[in-house]
């Protein structure tokens, strides 16, 4: 793929990285991953035209040379850490990035997923409607469950979800406990006036363990990451059903697959029936997210697709019995409702 791309300099020509004060720097660009070799091939992606002219920009594309001189001296920073650690995070020029350590065939390569960082506030999240900002609150105050936040991969889940938990705890105080296979994003410590955020990590994989350790705290919140398998999606909706309010991610491409998803994880230690009960009690909302860029502006937004299950029994019923494939109906019913201004779900 590299050799397709417009030619990148490498680090061992000093006369490519010369930089000066003023130049333009990476955190200026709007851009999701950056790969680069320790020879200094680079190329980067999700990177839009900052006048919006270009709709056609392709995923990958070579780093801009104007801001050559700055990625030298993240590069170097890097490989100099990479020495030491495959997996890390980099904070850079007011900029956060997980560090991957690529054994290439041809060398070693890093990739550089950005994050947003410092953690947004909820009400700086553009895109997620008022009225549903509204009903998360209503469900962080006085509500146990699961909530559900789905999306591909690069489209800002995590975000979205430190967000909440820290919006949570700001508004209401109380204890939050992160289970993460790594922590993403800089959570732990104080929040407001009464509020404090443990941040763990998972070793060895084992969610069950750091779940236990988790209940011993007794928190009110639990961010758990990302639901890839069985274990976690098991973990969850356990903390969620024994009085928690639990926030995790999934990869998924709308609302319904998200739900479908973690039902084909949990049925792996449970009967799908069971598993089918213990979701639709335990439900508290669904948010499928993406990243889309408007033409004209230089900053992405969110484009939200949700589920609240709430007090309608309908919506329990049709998961309940298996019956996903028509959460289509209350889904659009619910978007109707947003729109106008309504909150999507009573109770």
């Amino acid at each position: 793929m590299t050799d397709q791309l417009p030619a990148a300099r490498a680090a061992s020509e000093p006369e490519a990285w010369d930089g000066s004060a003023g130049e333009p720097k990476l955190k200026d660009l709007d851009f999701n991953d950056l790969f680069f070799s320790e020879l200094g091939e680079a190329f980067i992606r999700g990177l839009d035209d900052l006048d919006g002219s270009d709709t056609r920009t392709p995923p990958l594309v070579g780093v801009p040379g104007e801001v050559l001189p700055d990625l030298y001296r993240l590069h170097r920073s890097v490989c100099e850490r990479g020495q030491r650690e495959r997996e890390f995070f980099m904070d850079y020029d007011g900029m956060r990035f997980r560090v991957n350590h690529i054994d290439d065939v041809e060398g070693t390569w890093y990739t550089l997923r950005r994050l947003m960082w410092p953690i947004p506030r909820l009400a700086t999240l553009n895109g997620i409607p008022p009225t549903v900002k509204h009903y998360l609150g209503y469900l962080g105050r006085s509500r146990n469950g699961l909530l559900l936040i789905a999306g591909a991969t690069g489209e800002g889940k995590t975000t979205t979800a430190c967000s909440l938990l820290q919006e949570y705890l700001i508004k209401y105080g109380n204890v939050a406990v992160t289970v993460e296979d790594p922590p993403e994003l800089p959570l732990s410590g104080p929040h407001g006036r009464g509020g404090h955020c443990f941040q763990t990590q998972v070793r060895n994989k084992d969610f069950a363990a750091a779940m236990e350790a988790t209940m011993r705290r007794s928190p009110r919140y639990i961010l758990l990451g990302e639901v890839r398998g069985a274990r976690e999606a098991s973990e969850a909706i356990r903390a969620a059903a024994n009085g928690h309010l639990v926030i995790t991610t999934i990869h998924a491409g709308d609302v319904t697959q998200a739900i479908n998803a973690l039902l084909k994880f949990i049925a792996v230690s449970e009967s799908i029936d069971l598993a089918r009960l213990i979701l639709a009690e335990g439900l508290l909302g669904v948010m499928h997210q993406k990243m889309v860029k408007l033409p004209g502006k230089k900053n992405r937004l969110l484009r939200i697709q949700s589920l609240f299950p709430g007090g309608d029994t309908g919506i329990r019923s049709l998961i309940r019995n298996g019956r996903t494939e028509q959460l289509g109906t209350a889904i659009a019913a619910q978007a109707s409702k947003i729109l106008q201004g309504k909150l999507p779900v009573e109770g």
